[in-house]
């Protein structure tokens, strides 16, 4: 569903300089690439460079600080399905055609743009085929592979990395007024994403998430017949397209182990209403932050040939709270 709304300008961005820089260039130039795709994992920044790209070029064209442009449009996933369906797609090709109103572009943004389904992807090509004039369309999307090879060919790839520590400082500094100290250590252990810090767990996740810390915070007190009966269960409720979002848990369980062994303020954990259940397991676990952040993504990446969920994560709490 295409949506309208306040965003942020191109000056008020913190991090991804050089990618700040090429924008900057584009904007200015007098020709540029109809679509964009700006690819990279959660919370490194793409939606709100397309927001500040998009501000940018209109901006320019109108000589107006309105951050609330008309011939700027957000699409979003469509619910109860989480998708993009065809109808949203061909109303997109229709809406490129519309002359812009203020500006000389209009700036169409797709969000999660690999959550098509292929008619969807298919009515998206034609609309890259045969772009409209005046009109630049910003996908976004986690990684090239989860794109039509066709969609991914017509678009200027822009990706984006893990953000710098140092960004993330000033972005914690500026978003959540921290204090200097409170903001390094955090972004100590962000993994280059600011989601890993501002944790927002999807509808999906929450019919499982309890389970999961859980299992995270009570595998010390219980017998392994009864963690392996619990796991079963949890597996049960995950479903295949979720799986990555398990190990996202993880990584903010662990982000809430390293703030209670630090001795940080308890308001900034993720999972607040288990504090003392993560304090248990922040004196149980014995292991560095380094060493549980690596666990996980190799027992992910294990996970990824085939691995069942139960085994995978067994493994990983053994590890944990080995002696």
């Amino acid at each position: 569903m295409p949506t309208r709304e306040a965003m942020l300008g191109f000056d008020d961005l913190i991090g991804q300089n050089n990618i700040k820089k090429l924008l900057l260039q584009m904007a200015q130039s007098t020709s540029m690439p109809h679509a964009f795709l700006f690819h990279g994992p959660q919370g490194v920044g793409k939606r709100s460079f397309a927001e500040g790209f998009a501000q940018l070029i209109t901006t320019c064209q109108t000589k107006t600080s309105s951050k609330d442009h008309p011939d700027i449009r957000k699409y979003r996933l469509e619910a109860p399905s989480e998708m993009h369906p065809i109808t949203t797609m061909r109303e997109l090709k229709e809406e490129t055609k519309i002359p812009p109103l203020e500006a000389s572009r209009r700036v169409f943004i797709i969000e999660d743009a690999h959550k098509m389904l292929a008619t969807s992807s298919n009515a998206l090509l034609k609309t890259l085929e045969e772009p409209a004039s005046g009109a630049i369309i910003i996908l976004l999307a986690p990684s090239l592979g989860e794109l039509l090879p066709t969609v991914v060919s017509r678009c200027c790839k822009i990706a984006f990395p893990p953000l710098k520590k140092m960004d993330i400082t000033q972005i914690l500094i500026k978003k959540l007024n921290l204090a200097q100290d409170q903001a390094e250590t955090l972004a100590n252990y962000s993994f280059g994403s600011l989601d890993r810090i501002l944790f927002d767990v999807n509808e999906d996740s929450k019919l499982w998430e309890e389970d999961l810390l859980e299992i995270l915070t009570t595998f010390k007190g219980s017998s392994l017949e009864a963690i392996q009966q619990k796991l079963a269960a949890l597996e049960e409720k995950v479903s295949k397209d979720s799986f990555e979002k398990v190990y996202e848990i993880i990584l903010y369980f662990i982000k809430d182990l390293v703030l209670l062994k630090q001795g940080l303020s308890p308001s900034l954990l993720s999972f607040k209403k288990h504090e003392q259940a993560l304090r248990n397991s922040a004196d149980q676990i014995k292991l560095s932050c380094h060493e549980m952040q690596s666990i996980c993504y190799r027992i992910q990446e294990s996970h990824a040939y085939h691995t069942k969920l139960k085994s995978a994560l067994e493994a990983l709490l053994l590890c944990f709270y080995q002696e």
